[in-house]
């Protein structure tokens, strides 16, 4: 059997002839507080250093669903 995905939000995906359809379904968002350097190409430097306090988490579970038979 030969499954086939795209994993773009406007494309289905098939499996055997049969439409089925996406979703991506964010469960939790937080903040997470630890020091950390980062590297950003501001200026006309290429490596700049940054010290941020924090950074972003997502966590989000991909559905596809619709008739799989």
């Amino acid at each position: 059997m030969v499954v086939t995905c795209s994993y773009h939000s406007d494309d289905t995906c098939r499996d055997c002839s049969v439409a089925t359809s996406q979703l991506m379904l964010e469960i939790l968002n937080f903040r997470h507080f630890h020091k950390h350097i980062v590297f950003v190409s501001d200026g006309s430097k290429i490596r700049n250093k940054e010290l941020k306090m924090h950074f972003n988490v997502s966590v989000v579970i991909y559905m596809e669903y619709g008739n799989t038979k």
